[in-house]
């Protein structure tokens, strides 16, 4: 398989993931031609891969291309530009499901969006993020546990 024909399979998954993660349609697109910029770079690395490996490096290395970017951006003062709206449509009350989300820690928010907004298992986290499946369980456990103190506290809120 090329990086061509990776492109073309796995373009529109990752994009949509990239959304649901960092919220933003024009961040998920860079952030998914970034990561394919360095499939070419380093396409002897990728094309030597099965396509479960290619996968799941093309997934890490977009999640390392987006934590870099919050980090950028957290020593950044820019306040010119809004964030776009969330691609998780759905509300809880007078909260957006999207603000509850992103009250997670990084590592906790992309598990929990994959595992209960794409399906994706335990096992399969695991592989792609390198994680025990009893790891990632546990994370998901904790992410659980955050929402619900957080969704706890929202109610008591007038």
């Amino acid at each position: 398989m090329t990086i061509e024909e990776l492109y073309s399979e796995l373009h529109g998954e990752l994009f949509a993931w990239c959304c649901t993660v960092c919220g933003s349609s024009t961040l998920a697109e860079e952030l998914v031609q970034e990561g394919f910029l360095k499939a070419l770079i380093n396409s002897d690395v990728v094309l030597s891969l099965n396509k479960y490996q290619q996968k799941s490096w093309l997934y890490k290395t977009i999640k390392n291309l987006y934590l870099n970017s919050l980090r950028r951006r957290s020593h950044e003062a820019d306040t010119d530009s809004a964030p776009e709206p969330s691609y998780i449509p759905h509300e809880y009350g007078m909260v957006d499901t999207e603000q509850i989300i992103n009250m997670l820690p990084d590592n906790e928010r992309m598990l929990f969006i994959m595992r209960y907004f794409q399906g994706y298992t335990s096992s399969e986290l695991g592989r792609i993020f390198k994680l025990s499946p009893g790891t990632v369980r546990s994370r998901l456990f904790s992410a659980r546990s955050r929402l619900k103190q957080i969704l706890k506290s929202e109610r008591r809120t007038p």
